[in-house]
């Protein structure tokens, strides 16, 4: 979440005293800054769930713009996918998230 100075409601950006080694959140307006209490900075969830979606192009194996990986296919075995992201939002939250598909390279594949 996103940390605010208390009288100017200015946004607080994480600064690192290398000496003390310490993490602050430090507004650039002005001179204040807070010792951080969470550590965390930065944080990116990766989450690797097999999901199906039934909208993908039949002919997007053939598609040579499409970067290519040796997964093999839960469906025929085949050890060549396509995969492309997607932007992907939850239905009634805010946040988004990317999405990985995958698709098997085999143009005989279902």
């Amino acid at each position: 979440s996103f940390q605010y100075t208390l009288n100017s409601s200015n946004l607080l950006y994480p600064r690192e005293d290398k000496e003390a080694h310490k993490l602050f959140y430090a507004c650039r307006n002005c001179i204040h800054q807070e010792e951080t209490e969470n550590k965390c900075v930065y944080r990116n969830e990766l989450m690797d769930t097999a999901s199906e979606i039934t909208t993908i192009i039949r002919d997007i194996a053939c598609d040579p713009t499409l970067p290519r990986t040796g997964k093999e296919c839960p469906e025929c075995g085949y050890m060549e996918a396509v995969y492309f992201e997607q932007q992907s939002r939850r239905s009634g939250r805010s946040d988004t998230k990317m999405v990985l598909y995958y698709a098997c390279a085999n143009t005989e594949c279902g």
